[in-house]
């Protein structure tokens, strides 16, 4: 909090807790669409790159100029890999609960592990990422024994 306002933690708070109800309320709002899971996906990715794609350009200019081929092939990678992540977890949301839906798909710790350790990557973070790991694990595991499935007549 150095070199910070009073105002301004409020103005963070605010907008935290603001952001922790949009993503906690974005599950069941899309469990109960009647839209298609891909279309649901689609347009949360596109609508979301519209909302931060002008702030980027303006705020981010020179970093962005400096992007090689190498950078945007990066950026266009983890684009993809957010289209998938909606696409598969909306997907799972149409056929389970919100809560086993969000376990199951928001196991990118491990994909990040599992990328990392194919790139070569720092082996400092081993501990971190073996103890996420384990904990969306324990997570998982707990939505699994508590949360009954959809009837085949509801999905």
């Amino acid at each position: 909090m150095v070199g910070q306002t009073r105002q301004t933690v409020g103005v963070n708070a605010l907008l935290a807790i603001v952001a922790i109800l949009g993503v906690s309320a974005s599950g069941p709002l899309m469990a109960g669409s009647s839209a298609p899971a891909l279309a649901i996906g689609f347009w949360r990715n596109a609508l979301g790159t519209l909302a931060v794609a002008p702030f980027a350009a303006t705020g981010l200019r020179r970093e962005l100029k400096l992007l090689g081929r190498t950078g945007w092939r990066d950026v266009s990678i983890a684009g993809l890999m957010l289209a998938l992540h909606f696409a598969t977890w909306v997907t799972a949301l149409k056929m389970t609960s919100v809560a086993a839906a969000t376990a199951m798909v928001s196991m990118q710790v491990v994909f990040v592990v599992i990328i990392d350790r194919l790139r070569g990557g720092i082996q400092a973070v081993k501990t971190v990422q073996q103890e996420g790991d384990e904990l969306e694990e324990c997570y998982a595991q707990l939505v699994k024994a508590r949360v009954p499935r959809r009837p085949r007549s509801q999905v």
